[in-house]
Parts: C-alpha cells; sequence; structure tokens
C-alpha cells in the first residue's frame, strides 16, 4: 500500500497541513493513462445532456460513447469511461423517480387531507 499522503486541518479559516509523506511506493500514471484515474474523470452537464438526448432517439450507450470519444479525438480527451456514462444516467434517473414516488405520494396524502380526511401529514421540506 502507498504511504504518500497529506492530512490537512482547518483552523480558524487557515488551512494546515500537519502531516505529509510525499515517497511513493509505486510507479505514477503516465500522461497517457492519467484519464483512467478516478480523480481525472467527469462528465460534464453539457456531455449529460448529449447522452440523453441521444438515448431519447433511440441511440445505445455503446454508440453515443463511441461517437462523442471520437468527436473528441479519442477517449483519453473524453473526460470520462463508459462506466461513468453509465452510472451517470442510472443516478439521475434513480434522483427522478425517487422524487417522483415520493412527490406523487405527498400530494395524494394532501388532497385527502384538504377534503377533510383524518389524515396526519408530516412533511420536511
Amino acid at each position: 500500500m502507498c504511504q504518500a499522503r497529506m492530512k490537512i486541518s482547518l483552523t480558524d479559516g487557515l488551512y494546515c497541513i500537519y502531516e505529509f509523506e510525499p515517497e511513493h511506493n509505486h510507479i505514477l500514471a503516465s500522461s497517457s493513462q492519467v484519464h483512467h484515474l478516478r480523480s481525472q474523470r467527469k462528465i460534464t452537464e453539457a456531455q449529460l445532456a448529449s447522452v440523453e438526448n441521444a438515448k431519447a432517439v433511440g441511440i445505445s450507450n455503446k454508440a453515443t460513447f463511441d461517437l462523442m470519444a471520437k468527436e473528441a479525438g479519442g477517449v483519453e480527451n473524453l473526460g470520462f469511461t463508459r462506466e461513468d456514462m453509465k452510472n451517470k444516467l442510472y443516478s439521475k434517473r434513480s434522483l427522478q423517480t425517487n422524487y417522483g414516488d415520493t412527490g406523487g405520494v405527498l400530494e395524494y396524502l394532501e388532497i385527502k387531507n384538504i377534503r377533510g380526511w383524518e389524515v396526519f401529514l408530516f412533511h420536511s421540506g
């Protein structure tokens, strides 16, 4: 296990490094491999919008990823992996579904409450 690390504390609005070990016991990622590191990968909102548009017209995730990689000049310039794209789509859909499910239940209970039903609605919002 690599022992390189830096520990930082925040005291009175100032950051203070209180432990630093710069030595790595492994080879660092080369510039041609750095795009595989999680810290260097992020799908932007514009990229996500393109993926969602492609999905809406029936283009597969693989075809969308391949096209975006070609437009970027290769996967190393894209900024994310196919798995990142799939995970982002899934998490966004899950959030929308959860909000929709919760919102639907709350709306139903509020309507029942307005109509005089003895429904007690506790909602933190």
